[in-house]
C-alpha cells in the first residue's frame, strides 16, 4: 500500500522524530518534510504540499 507522510520540521506538537519513526516502520513509505511548516504543513505550504501529493499521485498512477 502506497503511503506517503508530509510533515513539517517546525512542529512543536509532534516532533520529526516521530515521523522518521513512522518513515522507518512504514516499509516503503516516503516522507516529505516541509522547511518552513509547523504543525499544519498543507495550510501553512499549501502549494508545496499539493505538488508533494500529487507527484506522489502521479507516481503511484505511472506504476499502474
Amino acid at each position: 500500500m502506497p503511503i506517503l507522510i508530509v510533515w513539517g520540521r517546525h512542529d512543536k506538537s509532534i516532533s520529526l522524530d516521530i515521523g522518521l519513526r513512522m518513515h522507518r516502520i512504514l516499509k516503503g513509505s516516503r516522507l516529505e518534510v516541509l522547511e518552513e511548516s509547523a504543525h499544519c504543513p498543507n495550510y501553512e505550504q499549501p502549494e508545496e504540499f499539493n505538488q508533494i501529493v500529487t507527484r506522489f499521485l502521479a507516481g503511484r498512477k505511472a506504476r499502474r
